[in-house]
């Protein structure tokens, strides 16, 4: 597939560390569309194979994959080699890739945020981020900072969690979450980003205790919250509304 003949709007990237199960992965990718770019970055390859995946692109320094020989069934056009000694982790660089290709779509829907000094359009574009889990603690913080900034995941499918990036629009429009409150009956947690929480807002229905008087601004955030009992009985969704801001939003599979 040449990516950069196409419209690109959804990225599925995997990366190495702890995924999810394949049952819990395939039961939650059944509510997307199949992915216009799947990227593996380093031993996130193993994972896309054993998902059921091809990679469209293969990136980082591959120090971790094992066996090194998966990459003999890619032609060298679908691997991009990094070295060990980078600004960036594997993850990260994938992230990037994900959102240069968008921009090489012909409509240019999406612009990257870096380098060409062109606005920055994510709402077009929804990158999944399979992997990247437990392991080391560096890594999983760098992945939680990239929330910080233009260049992150919409979803991450870590090995227990699912983490929804929620934020309102660029335009100052609000976005809305649903979640099932059967995922939701034990608990769901909710962080604010950080440097994009002045003034922010979130509403919720559905939940036992109320998000609209939380003060994110002065570093609140919403530990395992969980669905009422009425919405779990009735199987009502938990709905999130960002009215402003950005929020990590966690709950189980």
């Amino acid at each position: 597939m040449s990516a950069s003949k196409k419209n690109i709007k959804s990225v599925l990237i995997f990366t190495g560390g702890l995924n999810p199960t394949k049952a819990d992965f395939k039961r939650f990718i059944k509510r997307f569309t199949p992915p216009d770019l799947v990227i593996a970055a380093d031993s996130g390859l193993v994972c896309a194979h054993r998902f059921g995946y091809k990679a469209d692109l293969i990136v980082g320094d591959m120090d971790s994959l094992v066996p090194a020989s998966v990459l003999d069934e890619y032609p060298d056009e679908k691997i991009v080699r990094f070295e060990r000694d980078k600004d960036d982790s594997d993850t990260v660089i994938a992230l990037k890739e994900a959102i240069a290709y968008a921009q090489s779509a012909p409509d240019k829907s999406v612009q990257c945020a870096q380098g060409n000094g062109m606005p920055y359009r994510r709402e077009e574009l929804c990158i999944v981020l399979c992997g990247g889990d437990g392991g080391r603690l560096d890594h999983l913080l760098g992945i939680v900072k990239q929330f910080e900034t233009p260049v992150y995941p919409d979803v991450w499918l870590c090995r227990k969690q699912t983490v929804y990036n929620l934020r309102s629009g660029a335009d100052g429009s609000p976005r809305v979450l649903h979640l099932d409150s059967q995922q939701c009956k034990e608990y769901v947690s909710v962080f604010p980003v950080h440097g994009l929480c002045s003034g922010a807002l979130l509403k919720s229905e559905g939940l036992v205790w109320p998000l609209e008087k939380v003060d994110w601004h002065n570093g609140a955030f919403s530990l395992s919250n969980r669905a009422c009992g009425d919405y779990v009985r009735h199987k009502k969704d938990i709905v999130l509304t960002a009215e402003k801001g950005a929020f990590i939003v966690i709950a189980p599979y």
